[in-house]
């Protein structure tokens, strides 16, 4: 058994001999500080998420004295240490937060309560497409419903698989400089379209015209107006 010094009940001075002796009894002591430790855990990153929102929609990291050049570069600071995935989804549950509650009386933050982040992360895209096809209650609620019965490995196969948008044709404007940097761009496309044509390129990374790192277009409030 491990010798680091656990957080256990004052009434339980030696887990050691209280396994050898109640071997049942110290599995539901060990099982219930475990499920208390998941629960903290899970509380804070709701509150940290929380603060992470704020820090980005009041762009409060613009004015902090380290002087970033991005809020991913406040967030990538070792003492926070979240990664831009991560953030971008924290950003995205805060902003669904109401809409949800208000449309299909679906408290998230519940649901991370109960799922873990983890799994509500996957469901992200998800939320969003119902909500701009405003068929939140109809599409959120049962992927919801089902979160809690699922493993992670499950809900990843879930959120791969549905929802699944049909091909759609696009426009694409080639350009190269002398140097040999290729420039892409596609006409008229929609944040739909957007979100689909990430999905099926992988991107995982987005940056503005200067070079820095930016949450995904499909992310940004202006999304939901």
């Amino acid at each position: 058994m491990t010798d680091y010094e656990l957080d256990l009940p004052e009434d339980v001075p030696d887990l050691r001999k209280l396994i050898q002796e109640n071997p049942e009894k110290a599995s539901i002591i060990l099982d219930s500080s475990i499920k208390y430790q998941v629960g903290s855990e899970r509380e804070s990153w709701i509150q940290r998420a929380n603060m992470i929102f704020t820090m980005k929609t009041e762009n409060l990291w613009q004015h902090h004295p380290e002087n970033f050049s991005s809020f991913f570069e406040y967030c990538a600071q070792p003492e926070v240490d979240i990664a831009p995935s991560v953030a971008s989804d924290m950003v995205a549950l805060c902003t669904y937060a109401p809409i949800l509650k208000d449309e299909a009386d679906i408290d998230i933050w519940q649901v991370v309560r109960t799922s873990g982040h983890s799994k509500v992360r996957q469901i992200i895209p998800q939320i969003r497409e119902a909500h701009r096809n405003g068929v939140l209650t109809e599409e959120v609620t049962p992927l919801i419903d089902a979160l809690s019965g699922m493993s992670f490995r499950e809900v990843i196969e879930l959120t791969g698989t549905s929802n699944v948008r049909s091909t759609f044709e696009l426009e694409a404007y080639y350009s190269e400089t002398p140097d040999g940097d290729i420039t892409v761009t596609f006409k008229d496309l929609d944040l739909d379209d957007l979100e689909y044509l990430s999905k099926k390129a992988g991107i995982k990374r987005w940056f503005n015209e200067e070079g820095k790192r930016i949450d995904p277009p499909m992310n940004e409030l202006k999304a939901l107006k």
